[in-house]
């Protein structure tokens, strides 16, 4: 991986086993979201995405992800990488904190759903941590990196309980837009006269 000027890296702390279910869901989970990121952003080069395993450290899981469409859009002035993982970094941000008002409204339950499984992972460990971080390549052949996100067990269970709501709300209309609904059936009742009287009825 050397030859990509630039690239992102997740990482994974842990203190027990991780679940080959929800590390598999990790890392698909970020395919998925980048897909989603290029199909909105950049519709051309969608289907480019790459993520790669790269290794496996004691106590700790790194993966590199790699965009083969980074080379072309590259030359177009567009970092894909930083893009992204900024794009990510903040999602992931606003479900720890709970600020999903705009994402549970105009985004797809997948997408909630992507973010839920990149924090489960760490939120299931007692002692876990997840970071995301691009590097760039400098002059001399090596890289300059950059960490756009850092969080540990305790924001990955708030992040997780704060998703789980948004999808909850997604299926039940909120007590404010009911209220608007009922108003308007209230005014359309309060102009036709009752249903046993013909119209003109006294």
């Amino acid at each position: 991986m050397s030859d990509h000027s630039e690239f992102i890296r997740y990482r994974i702390e842990f203190s027990q086993p991780i679940e080959l279910e929800d590390f598999v869901q990790a890392f698909s989970s970020i395919g998925s979201e980048y897909e989603r990121f290029i199909a909105g952003s950049h519709p051309d080069f969608r289907g480019d995405a790459k993520v790669f395993l790269r290794k496996i450290e004691e106590g700790s899981i790194v993966a590199e992800l790699v965009a083969y469409s980074t080379t072309l859009l590259s030359s177009m002035g567009v970092s894909t990488a930083s893009e992204f993982a900024k794009h990510l970094g903040g999602s992931l941000s606003n479900a720890i904190i709970g600020n999903l008002s705009g994402e549970k409204d105009s985004l797809p339950k997948k997408h909630l759903s992507d973010l839920r499984g990149m924090l489960e992972v760490v939120a299931k460990d007692p002692n876990g941590e997840g970071s995301l971080s691009v590097y760039r390549k400098i002059e001399d052949g090596s890289y300059s990196s950059e960490e756009i996100l850092r969080y540990d067990t305790r924001d990955a269970n708030k992040g997780v309980s704060n998703l789980d709501e948004a999808v909850r709300q997604l299926g039940n209309p909120s007590r404010e837009k009911a209220e608007q609904v009922l108003m308007v059936f209230h005014q359309v009742n309060r102009n036709i006269g009752p249903l046993d009287k013909r119209s003109g009825d006294k």
